[in-house]
């Protein structure tokens, strides 16, 4: 009998042994996958706005450059403006440029240009001609050409609504005279004249080529 309450004694004293070293011990949890997908989302999320930052800016500069290409109009005379006068040679370059408003002022750069509604009309000036290139308003280039620069307003201050067209051309045989060439009847019959002082003079004519409008506006 003695010896089995030894027994029961030992086996009471192991139970509370081992009770008393699990209850030391740690539970072991194991780390939710959470915690990665969140990091995993929150480097998603960092890369998503960098990409984002770079088409916001991407766009701003392609914004600035639109910009810079339509330069408002000025009210300064071309002679003021420019910089540089073109040789012959290089005036013929330019009215033959085969691209964009951009490109045009990549290669010479612009120093004047007029806005005309939603049309950009580029000028060039030479020692006695300017180079006029019009693009439309996605800065595509419409037409160019070269004028010559041998008369000055005033040489026009006598021209008068009621006057013929004949009357115009003895003044100007150099003006541009488009519409009695083409040849149609939906073109404008209007007469251009660049004057050397800076001037463009647009007469405007009717079916019997008698003046009923008269233009002017700076090169």
């Amino acid at each position: 009998m003695r010896y089995v309450r030894i027994f029961l004694i030992i086996v009471i004293l192991l139970c509370l042994f081992c009770s008393c070293f699990n209850a030391g011990e740690e539970p072991k949890v194991e780390t939710p996958s959470t915690d990665k997908n969140l990091t995993d989302s929150t480097e998603e999320t960092q890369s998503t706005d960098k990409t984002l930052s770079t088409d916001k800016n991407l766009m701003d500069s392609t914004e600035e450059t639109q910009s810079t290409d339509k330069t408002p109009a000025t009210d300064e005379m071309l002679m003021d403006l420019v910089s540089k006068i073109y040789n012959e040679s290089e005036l013929l370059e330019i009215v033959n440029f085969d691209g964009s408003i951009k490109g045009l002022n990549t290669k010479y750069p612009i120093e004047c240009m007029r806005t005309i509604a939603d049309i950009y009309r580029v000028s060039y000036l030479g020692s006695d001609r300017v180079a006029v290139i019009v693009f439309d308003d996605s800065g595509s280039k419409m037409w160019g050409r070269i004028y010559p620069l041998t008369l000055s307003k005033d040489a026009f201050d006598n021209v008068v609504e009621g006057q013929s067209l004949e009357t115009v051309m003895k003044i100007d045989p150099n003006g541009e005279y488009l519409f009695l060439y083409t040849g149609r009847n939906d073109f404008p019959r209007t007469s251009a004249h660049y004057t050397k002082d800076g001037y463009l003079i647009t007469i405007e004519y009717d079916d019997s080529n008698t003046i009923i409008g008269i233009r002017e506006e700076l090169i």
